[in-house]
C-alpha cells in the first residue's frame, strides 16, 4: 500500500480532514477507504485514533461535552473554548492535557471532577470561569498561567485537597470565594501581589 500513490493522497486526507476538526467525516472516509484497501493496517490506526475523537463534541472551536472514559484525555489541538460543564461530574478522568490554542475555560468545566489529579494550563490561557474546577477532590497542586487575567467566583471551592496553588502575575480580577473551603491549602504562591 505505501507504493500506491492514490492510496497514499487518500490517505493524506485523513489527516487534512483531523486538522480541520471534521471527526465524523473523516471517521466515514476512512471507514470506505478501508473496503477499497481493506490489507493497509495504517486505516486501521487511522480509525482507532478517530474513535477517540469523536468522544469529544466540538462546535466551532469550543469543545462543548466529552464523552468519554478515559483516565488520561488530550484535548485535540485547534479547540480554543473548554464549553460550560464540559467535563462536569465525570468521574473517570485522571489527567487532562489541554492544548495551547485555549484561551478560555467556561464555568463549570470541570465541576465535581472528583477524580481530577492533574490538568496542565497552557499560558494562552486569559479567563477560568465560575467554579470551574469546583469539587475536584482530587487536585492537590494548581500552577495558573501567568497570561490568566480573570479567576471568576468560586473558581476552585471545595478542592478540599488543595495543597498548592499558584496565581499568575497577570492576574487582573479574582472573584469571590474562589478557594472556598479549600481546607489543605497550605501554599497560594504570588498573593502578596494580589493584595
Amino acid at each position: 500500500m505505501k507504493n500506491d500513490r492514490f492510496f497514499i493522497k487518500l490517505f493524506k486526507n485523513i489527516d487534512l480532514m483531523i486538522k480541520e476538526l471534521m471527526y465524523e467525516d473523516v471517521y466515514d472516509y476512512a471507514k470506505d477507504l478501508k473496503k477499497t484497501y481493506p490489507d493497509a493496517t495504517e486505516i486501521d490506526e487511522k480509525i482507532k485514533f478517530i474513535d477517540r475523537l469523536l468522544c469529544f463534541d466540538i462546535l466551532g472551536k469550543e469543545l462543548v461535552k466529552y464523552n468519554g472514559t478515559d483516565t488520561n484525555v488530550v484535548v485535540p489541538d485547534g479547540v480554543t473554548i473548554i464549553g460550560k460543564r464540559c467535563f462536569a461530574y465525570n468521574n473517570t478522568v485522571k489527567s487532562i492535557v489541554l492544548p495551547d490554542s485555549i484561551v478560555e475555560i467556561e464555568y463549570d468545566a470541570f465541576l465535581n471532577c472528583e477524580k481530577l489529579e492533574n490538568i496542565n494550563l497552557p499560558q494562552s490561557i486569559v479567563k477560568i470561569g465560575c467554579g470551574s474546577f469546583s469539587n475536584c477532590l482530587s487536585l492537590k497542586e494548581i500552577v495558573l498561567p501567568n497570561n490568566v487575567e480573570i479567576l471568576e467566583d468560586y473558581t476552585f471551592e471545595g478542592c478540599r485537597n488543595l495543597v498548592s496553588i499558584e496565581l499568575p502575575i497577570n492576574l487582573k480580577k479574582i472573584g469571590k470565594r474562589v478557594l472556598y473551603e479549600c481546607t489543605s491549602l497550605e501554599e497560594v504562591k504570588n498573593i502578596k501581589q494580589h493584595l
